[in-house]
């Protein structure tokens, strides 16, 4: 992995005191008009922080040289930003690569009871040996990491 995944963009800071922007600028569906008060962050500019994400992992990793990258959704919270990044990360990948520089596959992580984290997390991992990725390039796509517990398990691998 080259340096530019260190010197990649800033992220946005979004203020504790934001109240979020007036409903009136946006189209809401009918089925969420009644309980929403304002929009936080809308999705145009979530969609084109996640293109800038895929920027920066082709920028990060030499796809053209031949290196690869396995990445691994947490199910079920990741999925839908995971799909958009690989969309996004498919459009830079045409743009050189001879080869498919890029695997994925789908892991889940049970790590609550209830609404309560159990500290005992397992992970149901298929179609995947997690331990035929140790020493290679794995980006891991959560949706929360709260307690760490569940990413303190993928890591070892």
């Amino acid at each position: 992995m080259s340096t530019a995944m260190a010197a990649a963009s800033k992220p946005i800071h979004i203020p504790d005191n934001f109240e979020g922007y007036d409903l009136e600028q946006f189209v809401i569906p009918e089925h969420y008009a009644a309980d929403l008060c304002h929009t936080l962050i809308p999705h145009g500019f979530i969609q084109s922080r996640t293109q800038k994400v895929a920027a920066d992992i082709f920028k990060a990793y030499d796809f053209g040289a031949g290196e690869k990258v396995h990445m691994l959704c947490v199910l079920k919270g990741g999925h839908e930003f995971f799909s958009d990044l690989i969309t996004y990360l498919k459009r830079y990948l045409v743009l050189g690569c001879k080869h498919v520089p890029i695997a994925f596959d789908f892991i889940r992580v049970k790590s609550y009871q209830g609404t309560e984290s159990n500290c005992k997390p397992t992970i149901e991992a298929t179609g995947v040996d997690l331990g035929a990725l140790k020493d290679h390039h794995v980006l891991i796509v959560e949706d929360i990491i709260d307690t760490g517990h569940t990413m303190s398990l993928l890591v070892p691998y």
